[in-house]
């Protein structure tokens, strides 16, 4: 069986969303998990965290893959890196909410957790799912 850190080495560094946006991904990670953020482009920063969307996962028991949290935040609050234009967002007192949902950025993590569990070769995947009212399709 591969190590995490043999496996975190193999994962792609950037996913494209069904809109044809390419973002970056940060991966960090212990013995027995992984967290992998999907980070915007080097353009605008997100007041709200490291990332527009999220991948959780810890190894139990040695064989099973525990899918702790998958999310892709709506609302995001995206701020210019550039200072004078963050100067000037602030004194017209405008920000620019991106919603990144619906583009497929947690069907790529979810694919990428199913290939964290093929290389582990783990029994089973499993998890809870949560804030079903925010997205009431997801479970369809």
């Amino acid at each position: 069986m591969k190590s995490i850190e043999e496996i975190v080495k193999t994962l792609p560094s950037t996913i494209t969303d069904n809109l044809g946006n390419q973002y970056s991904i940060d991966m960090y990670y212990g013995e027995t998990n992984i967290d992998l953020w999907v980070l915007l482009p080097p353009t605008c920063i997100y007041k709200r965290g490291p990332g527009i969307a999220n991948l959780k996962i810890w190894i139990k028991n040695g064989n099973d893959l525990y899918l702790d949290d998958i999310i892709v935040f709506d609302n995001a609050l995206l701020i210019p890196k550039n200072f004078l234009l963050r100067i000037l967002f602030r004194i017209i007192g405008k920000s620019r909410t991106g919603n990144f949902r619906r583009r497929g950025l947690g069907n790529h993590l979810l694919h990428l957790a199913i290939e964290i569990a093929k290389q582990l070769k783990v029994d089973r995947i499993y998890g809870k799912m949560q804030q079903l009212d925010n997205s009431p399709n997801l479970a369809k």
